[in-house]
């Protein structure tokens, strides 16, 4: 069963996706929520609901203000659908 948690600032955590994220800014009080960036490429999110497994895999129940590294390009800018 997951639980929510307060991921630690600093901190690279395996999500039950298979990638791995570094956690660049922790948010206790909001959910808890923490910003992160993806390892492979540097996708940075704000996930909300942290949460982690027995296995310690982490996810989280949604993400906003995703971007790439490239000049901090919002992602809703990037991929514009329709």
């Amino acid at each position: 069963m997951d639980r929510y948690v307060v991921l630690q600032e600093g901190t690279v955590y395996d999500h039950s996706n298979g990638e791995q994220y570094s956690c660049l800014k922790s948010y206790p009080g909001l959910g808890p929520d923490a910003m992160l960036e993806r390892v492979s490429d540097g996708w940075t999110l704000v996930a909300h609901g942290t949460r982690m497994d027995e296995q310690g895999l982490i996810c989280w129940n949604y993400s906003t203000g995703g971007r790439w590294p490239d000049g901090g390009i919002p992602a809703e800018r990037i991929c514009r659908h329709g």
